[in-house]
């Protein structure tokens, strides 16, 4: 019976310890469906026109479990001087099939499905940019720049000092073991693997950013 008590006694004193350890910052907020349902993956295609520079070619989103969200292409705004194939994987046929979408037509379906969402994507500034959307910068999550991506590739030995971030590429291949843009780049793709990497981080990240979540969470209540 006196083993059995030391024994309780124990248990109730590491429990203690560990709830001592777990501070109030530390707690995961409920991130129910709720929240799953306002994150996006993203990605955008370029082409280079005259007098433009880089131009919208095509734009991909994804939402949390990988449905399609909106994929489509878009109307060069004067000719195209290069294609940059190798990546964009943007042909002539696809900018001037009728299904592409003028620009101003492309911006407004992106401003409508990432409105008020948590978008994640590779170089998001590039792509809001172009698009000409002023985004909040909490709810861009890069994943080339995030630091809990950064710790998974330091564990594996690599070290960024002149980038703040690593590619896309080199991230599936490491951290997912998958090869993209074998030939090309595709936007699909690249959101694709850009919200398997954050899943692969997303409890530390919830972790990291609380207050934020809170917040973020607080906000999706009261609409």
């Amino acid at each position: 019976m006196l083993k059995l008590i030391k024994q309780v006694n124990k248990l109730a004193k590491h429990k203690r310890k560990r709830l001592l350890k777990t501070s109030p910052k530390q707690q995961i907020p409920d991130c129910n469906s709720k929240f799953h349902d306002n994150v996006v993956a993203m990605d955008c295609e370029f082409v280079e026109c005259v007098g433009v520079g880089n131009a919208l070619a095509r734009c991909s989103v994804l939402d949390y479990h990988h449905n399609v969200l909106a994929d489509f292409h878009v109307k060069p705004p004067s000719k195209v001087i290069n294609y940059n194939y190798r990546y964009s994987g943007i042909t002539s046929s696809q900018l001037n099939s009728p299904k592409a979408l003028p620009y101003t037509a492309a911006r407004y379906t992106m401003f409508q499905v990432l409105k008020d969402k948590l978008i994640i994507g590779q170089a998001l500034s590039n792509d809001m940019r172009v698009l000409k959307i002023n985004a909040d910068p909490r709810l861009l999550i890069d994943v080339g720049m995030l630091p809990q991506i950064k710790h998974q590739m330091t564990k594996k030995g690599f070290s960024r000092k002149k980038k703040n971030h690593y590619g896309l590429k080199l991230l599936t291949k490491e951290l997912l073991k998958t090869i993209i843009q074998k030939d090309s780049h595709c936007s699909i793709e690249d959101s694709h693997s850009a919200l398997e990497l954050f899943k692969l981080v997303e409890k530390q990240w919830h972790l990291d950013n609380s207050d934020f979540l809170t917040e973020f969470l607080d906000q999706l209540n009261v609409q």
